[in-house]
């Protein structure tokens, strides 16, 4: 007779085969247990950027401003405001979620900061592909890279970052112990081997990197 655990265990497998059949992921051995995908979204390999999205978007833009925001201005949000009191994506509204299936999603900032408590390094010329990024070591020995890229078109002194990468988080900004609607939480990482949560405005491009929800 199979026990609860077991039965828990059997289908986590089962689980984990079918969303490795479609998209990879790695396994950190982190307390909570979460997975997270090999590569960004709307990327084919680890070191590829894949697609940038303004917060609660799921489709990419050539341009990213507050006149082609889906949620209207900062001024004039329609949707997680303050009347809504709606503070996390919803599914539909969740880049991860529709671009890779039902099983995934933006991660939430204890998942980064969870991220973050791992042996965590800046590398340049990744494996020789002159991409940088953060590559971070579980305990198990696994890594996981996110490679650097700043906002969609950032540039510094004329050309564009690579030493500072900037990926969403499912929440909105919360800053001086209260939400701020017009904002978002991303984590943060730079050159100097720093990790760190921060807000941007909802309507600028950022990367995403999925979990397994």
């Amino acid at each position: 007779m199979k026990t609860i655990n077991s039965f828990i265990s059997e289908k986590l497998k089962i689980t984990k085969k079918m969303l490795n059949d479609q998209y990879e992921y790695v396994d950190l051995g982190l307390p909570s247990g979460t997975l997270w995908a090999k590569c960004n979204v709307g990327a084919k390999t680890e070191t590829e950027y894949g697609d940038y999205f303004a917060w609660g978007e799921t489709k990419p833009k050539n341009e990213y401003t507050w006149e082609n925001y889906k949620f209207g201005d900062e001024h004039n949000l329609k949707k997680y405001n303050d009347e809504d009191k709606l503070i996390e994506l919803e599914l539909k509204d969740d880049a991860a979620n529709v671009n890779m299936g039902s099983a995934w999603c933006i991660p939430t900032t204890e998942q980064f900061e969870e991220l973050y408590k791992l042996d965590a390094k800046f590398i340049k010329n990744y494996n020789d592909t002159d991409v940088n990024g953060m590559l971070f070591t579980g305990k198990n020995g696994n890594t996981l890279f996110l490679p650097a890229g700043n906002l969609h078109g950032r540039k510094i002194n004329g050309t564009y970052d690579t030493e500072n990468g900037i990926y969403w988080t499912n929440i909105i900004g919360f800053y001086m112990g209260k939400y701020n609607a017009e904002s978002a939480e991303t984590c943060c990482f730079d050159t100097w081997d720093r990790t760190r949560i921060n807000r941007y405005f909802r309507n600028v491009g950022a990367l995403v990197r999925a979990v397994i929800k």
